[in-house]
């Protein structure tokens, strides 16, 4: 996806879905460039900036907060996307 697709996308505002070997992950981003992620075990607030081809996200307890990148793909279905970043891969849809 480019960066005008990417944001778009993150406009949507909540993201469910669940990284690779785990449980359900609930995304939400921010019209001001926050983002929270939730787990079953864990929540963090960071920032996330669109780079060309890329979502970035950096988490202040993660990397000293560094961040990382990854790059969105669409899945089979209209509302399916693929996240692959660095350090996990995210299958999600768009929530309302």
């Amino acid at each position: 996806m480019d960066e005008a697709e990417i944001t778009e996308l993150v406009s949507k505002g909540l993201w469910k879905g669940h990284a690779f070997g785990r449980s359900a992950i609930f995304q939400q981003f921010s019209a001001v460039i926050e983002i929270a992620i939730r787990t079953d075990i864990s929540m963090m607030t960071g920032a996330y900036h669109i780079e060309s081809d890329k979502l970035c996200v950096s988490f202040r307890p993660v990397l000293l907060n560094l961040p990382d990148f990854g790059y969105i793909n669409p899945g089979n279905k209209s509302k399916n996307f693929t996240w692959e970043t660095h350090g996990e891969v995210y299958w999600f849809s768009i929530g309302h």
